[in-house]
């Protein structure tokens, strides 16, 4: 049977408790026709990693590897806790997996240097400093000298470093969606409108790194 989700593919869990509002963040290590296994998942908000309890219900949220965003509910159905820790979940009934056309993107804070290119002046390039990021878009900081307007395109260039000493560059066009002065200058907020699904899939990797280092733990591509 193929699945839609694979090797790498990142998950987010929530709890089906009613009690719970905690979210999850887990990379998929292997799948077998028994079951999928996922890294120990780490916490959205919180400190440090999850054994999240066996029996406990969860819903599953992912890109596919066809760009598809998918929902499915499932179930932990054991751990592993020598060595590297792993949690093993059941599969979903292939008629139980929900096609969805939004997609949500957890956004983590992030001071990394991002080349802009205003669609209207290409010859122009600004260079900012983010300070958010998600799969979805980003928030950069400029000085007031940069008059960007709401609903202007960007085209942006986003190097990117890894743990494991490799640098992935991401491109794209955004828009901006939100325009903030501060003390410093003017808060810009884009959405992604053009990005190839490997760079967005970048993006999510890279900030799950961060949520994982945080935590003392990293994941590397």
């Amino acid at each position: 049977m193929g699945y839609s989700y694979q090797v790498g593919t990142m998950f987010t869990l929530q709890p089906k408790n009613k009690n719970s509002s905690d979210r999850y963040l887990a990379s998929v290590k292997y799948v077998t026709h028994q079951h999928i296994c996922i890294e120990l998942p780490v916490r959205l908000k919180g400190e440090g990693p999850a054994f999240i309890p066996i029996g406990t219900e969860l819903e599953v949220s992912y890109i596919g590897k066809d760009n598809v965003f998918y929902k499915f509910t499932s179930a932990v159905i054991s751990h592993k806790t020598k060595d590297e820790p792993v949690l093993y979940l059941s599969h979903p009934a292939p008629e139980k997996i929900e096609r969805k056309q939004r997609r949500n993107y957890f956004r983590v804070p992030t001071e990394t240097e991002v080349h802009l290119y205003p669609t209207s002046d290409l010859q122009t390039s600004i260079v900012a400093k983010t300070v958010d990021l998600s799969g979805g878009g980003m928030s950069f900081m400029l000085s007031v000298e940069y008059d960007l307007q709401g609903e202007d395109t960007l085209r942006f260039k986003l190097p990117l470093q890894f743990p494991n000493g490799t640098e992935k560059t991401v491109h794209g066009v955004g828009q901006i969606k939100r325009v903030e002065t501060i003390k410093k200058g003017r808060l810009y907020a884009i959405q992604f409108t053009e990005i190839t699904e490997g760079d967005r899939q970048t993006i999510i990797q890279y900030c799950f790194n961060i949520q994982l280092k945080r935590r003392g733990k990293r994941f590397s591509v």
